[in-house]
Order: C-alpha cells, then sequence, then structure tokens
C-alpha cells in the first residue's frame, strides 16, 4: 500500500475550527504553539507512514495472556438525562441539538 501524506500545514481558518471544535479559547502565542505541534505531530505520522512495513508479520499481542480483565476501581453510575444535558450548550430538554455546519477545509 503507498503512503498517504497527512495534511501537515495549516491555515489560521484550520486552528481556528479546531478551537472551536474543543471549545477552548486560546491566545495568539497559544494557538501558534498548538499549529506547530500538530504539524510536528503530522509530520512524524507522515514519516511513520512511509515506512515499509509489508516485510513485518503482524503481532496482534505480545504477552501470550488471554482473557485478563482489571476488576473495576469505581461502582458505576448512571447520568440521568437532565444531568447529561447540563453541561451541553443547546439542548430542546430531551435531545442534544448540534450545527450542520462542519466543515473543514483540508
Amino acid at each position: 500500500m503507498a503512503p498517504k501524506n497527512v495534511k501537515t500545514d495549516f491555515s489560521k481558518h484550520d486552528i481556528d475550527y479546531l478551537v472551536e471544535l474543543s471549545k477552548l479559547t486560546v491566545t495568539e502565542s497559544e494557538e501558534t504553539t498548538i499549529t506547530s505541534q500538530l504539524t510536528q505531530t503530522l509530520e512524524a505520522v507522515n514519516t511513520m507512514e512511509s515506512i515499509d512495513t509489508s516485510q513485518v508479520e503482524p503481532t496482534y499481542q505480545t504477552n501470550g495472556l488471554e482473557n485478563q480483565f482489571q476488576a473495576p476501581q469505581m461502582p458505576h453510575t448512571q447520568l440521568t438525562q437532565k444531568e447529561a444535558l447540563s453541561g451541553a450548550p443547546k439542548t430542546d430538554g430531551t435531545h442534544f441539538i448540534t450545527t450542520t455546519d462542519n466543515t473543514f477545509t483540508a
């Protein structure tokens, strides 16, 4: 399979969109840092994508253990509908309201 190059150059619009999606408030300095760190991360992804692994056998697990489960540390709790909706920016009282404008320039 040919390597795919992941986009590593981001416009201010791209970063503003990611910040909006994450519901963060960032300064210009933080936006510059986010852009730089995201670029570095995706350049690393591109580097890994370019490595020829065609001769490497898939590894599904490495320790030989099977069906090992960790006991729950906390009791299972369930939110009421009101609690689940309480942090949402928009609801109709029973459902989350989302926008349909989810455009992202690639």
